[in-house]
């Protein structure tokens, strides 16, 4: 994936995210590169929507994180949590926030 997202980067895209699944995602952030981890959910209901749930989370952490990593951890454990359940994400960003062990 490191080398797709150079070679867009290198071709005039300034930030970019890729994301592969329970493989993870791929940050590309001020000519950083950034390798997050998928995170297991406790159990999988529905994997409608998980894909467009990491990018809703990594635009609501850019008001709660400075740091991309955490940006991109916070995004790709929302979306595993959303695996969990049918609808609507029915966490809070506090439960999410536990789950990954920041405060």
């Amino acid at each position: 994936m490191k080398k797709i997202g150079n070679f867009f980067i290198n071709n005039g895209v300034d930030n970019m995210i890729i994301t592969d699944g329970s493989k993870g995602s791929y940050l590309f952030v001020d000519k950083k590169y950034y390798e997050i981890p998928a995170y297991k959910p406790n159990k999988i209901v529905d994997p409608t929507g998980a894909g467009d749930t990491y990018l809703s989370a990594f635009i609501r952490a850019l008001e709660l994180y400075k740091d991309s990593e955490k940006r991109g951890k916070f995004a790709a454990m929302v979306a595993s949590m959303s695996l969990e359940n049918r609808g609507a994400f029915q966490y809070t960003i506090k439960d999410v926030r536990n789950r990954l062990g920041f405060k």
